[in-house]
């Protein structure tokens, strides 16, 4: 969809070209169920790969709770003692299936660029990068997996450390490319993260009525969120240049 043009008087729009883009490091998720001090094989990297997606697939289909790990071993074609030996837990399968989410958005997040010379026309492309994770079936999954690590007296500590790094880590991750959409207003974080706020509850909700009932047209709705980020984007600019 084409995003309309925004309000025009050139004071009213933010400068972009000449803004500078923070490199943020990104850092490692805290934990992992690999052994140590082995070196890996190509079929033991092939096996982790499959199980970890038989994981999400099995939590899409049935539900966190209603998945067992007998599910999940069928699913990706081996014995829970294979899961066992590499993963040594089921916490541990289910960490790591957090952990291949971090490392592929942290993938997507290098390669992805903001485009657009208008302020509504970044808001879209913004709002189409974000759709590349939070638009995905497979979100859920990872979503279910951390509300439950986080709230079950059960969980380790280990569990709990990798749910608050992801919590952390996250709105740093995406800071690169709000410093795109935001130009010379990119230092303010009650903004930008009223942005992402908004932006990833828009995607989930959808996300999340999808699963439920058949997808619709939401055009116009997405066209009445990117003029309301706009102008809240425009507004606490002018509130900038008066104070």
């Amino acid at each position: 969809m084409k995003s309309r043009q925004g309000p025009g008087p050139a004071a009213d729009m933010l400068t972009i070209h000449d803004a500078p883009v923070a490199q943020v490091t990104m850092s490692s998720p805290p934990v992992s169920s690999r052994r140590s001090g082995r070196r890996p094989r190509a079929d033991g990297e092939s096996t982790r790969a499959r199980v970890i997606q038989a994981a999400a697939e099995c939590i899409l289909e049935k539900g966190y709770y209603q998945t067992s790990s007998n599910d999940i071993a069928r699913r990706a074609g081996v014995t829970w003692g294979t899961i066992q030996y590499q993963f040594e837990s089921r916490e541990g399968l289910l960490l790591e299936v957090l952990n291949a989410a971090w490392n592929e958005l942290r993938a997507q997040i290098r390669s992805a660029h903001i485009s657009g010379d208008t302020l509504e026309e970044r808001l879209e492309s913004l709002l189409e990068v974000l759709a590349t994770h939070y638009s995905r079936p497979e979100y859920l999954a990872r979503l279910q997996i951390l509300l439950d690590l986080n709230q079950d007296p059960r969980s380790s500590a280990t569990a709990k450390e990798a749910v608050a790094f992801h919590g952390a880590e996250l709105n740093r991750l995406w800071l690169p490319l709000f410093q795109q959409v935001l130009g010379d207003m990119a230092d303010d974080q009650v903004l930008a993260r009223y942005l992402f706020l908004t932006s990833r509850g828009y995607l989930t909700g959808n996300l999340i009525a999808s699963s439920i009932s058949k997808p619709s047209n939401d055009a116009a709705e997405r066209e009445l969120l990117i003029s309301g980020m706009a102008m809240v984007v425009r507004q606490r600019k002018r509130q900038r240049q008066t104070t």
